[in-house]
């Protein structure tokens, strides 16, 4: 009889998290981060509820990018960068035109590296952590319109272009498909993707690899990018606008 109560009082309190991360209820989804593994408290509050969701559904995520629920909020890292016209101000536009269409909670410091590719200017490079409930797919979709607003055309691989929005990561999924992967393919081997990410998100992992993206970078011989303005400084007032908003980490 003992042993039956236990067994319901389990069952209830695994029912009663499984329903806060079905509605979002905060008073019940707090008392469930609370049980988050040790290693998680450095997190933001939305991270650790992402966390709490993932460990839930038995670690990594292998997903289609364009079946999973809408109702689920995720947590992504975009690249941006440009290397035409003026970078800043164009980089500076992306991001508002992020702020419209998701709830965005970091803004990476602002980087300088050489291209990629065929001689052509170097670029700046930033990262932006946001929130949505759009899937990856839908999310792609939405990047491609903004980099077709702010004057993107495709003529060749690795040319120089007036915005680039990439995909880069979100905890714990893993999406393998024809025209869209996660995390970013070339992600690890990319220190200009890297360094900015890592200023937004410290903590997260290859969800591949489970190597932390902090050490990857690290590990990199010749990163060829530098830090060259603060998040407080490049992306200025509009960051105070951002709820949630955490500057990068200056050097």
């Amino acid at each position: 009889m003992f042993s039956k109560i236990i067994l319901l009082s389990w069952l209830g309190r695994v029912g009663t998290v499984y329903w806060s991360i079905l509605t979002n209820d905060e008073t019940t989804s707090a008392a469930a981060v609370s049980q988050v593994p040790a290693g998680l408290e450095r997190r933001s509050d939305f991270e650790q509820r992402s966390a709490t969701r993932v460990a839930f559904a038995g670690g990594r995520r292998t997903a289609s990018a364009g079946r999973m629920s809408g109702d689920v909020r995720r947590a992504y890292v975009i690249g941006l960068g440009a290397n035409l016209g003026d970078r800043r101000a164009t980089l500076g536009s992306a991001v508002r035109a992020l702020v419209a269409r998701a709830t965005v909670l970091g803004v990476s410091d602002l980087y300088e590296s050489r291209a990629v590719g065929p001689e052509q200017p170097d670029y700046l490079n930033a990262a932006v952590l946001l929130e949505s409930s759009l899937t990856p797919r839908q999310l792609l979709g939405e990047l491609l319109s903004i980099e077709r607003g702010h004057g993107r055309e495709r003529r060749e691989r690795w040319g120089p272009r007036t915005l680039d929005l990439d995909l880069l990561h979100s905890p714990a999924l893993v999406v393998s498909e024809p025209d869209l992967t996660l995390p970013h393919p070339e992600l690890t081997a990319r220190a200009f993707a890297l360094a900015p990410l890592v200023d937004v998100a410290p903590e997260e992992l290859d969800p591949r690899s489970g190597a932390r993206y902090l050490d990857i970078l690290r590990a990199i011989a010749n990163p060829g990018v530098h830090r060259v303005e603060t998040s407080a400084t490049w992306w200025g007032p509009g960051s105070q606008a951002v709820a949630g908003h955490r500057p990068g980490r200056a050097e």
